[in-house]
């Protein structure tokens, strides 16, 4: 893996001694340590807003075509029961059936 280069750059004093060295070596773990942290933060960020942005999509595209179902199976139950607002109601009918089912069944789940 390909080391990142960090825009800070720490100015060696000359003699800085032991103790020099001790500190620089520590901050400079220090700093790689954070480096590869907000590196991994940055990864997770990326791939979560990818599956988000995804997810989303799939969501409309269902969207859109349960719409076009719904308006066909209409059209057609208009053919079939000629009385007006009949088609309508059983199509709503069935929406707010299936929408009970998926409230009881996501009830279930949490229980």
């Amino acid at each position: 893996m390909e080391e990142k280069k960090s825009t800070r750059t720490i100015k060696k004093k000359e003699g800085g001694g032991a103790f020099g060295i001790f500190f620089e070596s520590i901050f400079k773990n220090i700093q790689s340590f954070v480096d590869g942290i907000l590196e991994s933060l940055h990864e997770a960020a990326h791939v979560f807003a990818k599956r988000l942005l995804w997810d989303f999509f799939l969501l409309v595209f269902a969207c859109v075509g349960i719409v076009f179902l719904l308006v066909g199976m209409t059209r057609l139950l208009t053919i079939m029961y000629p009385l007006p607002g009949v088609s309508e109601m059983i199509v709503g009918g069935m929406i707010l059936f299936i929408a009970g089912v998926v409230f009881m069944w996501g009830r279930r789940g949490r229980a």
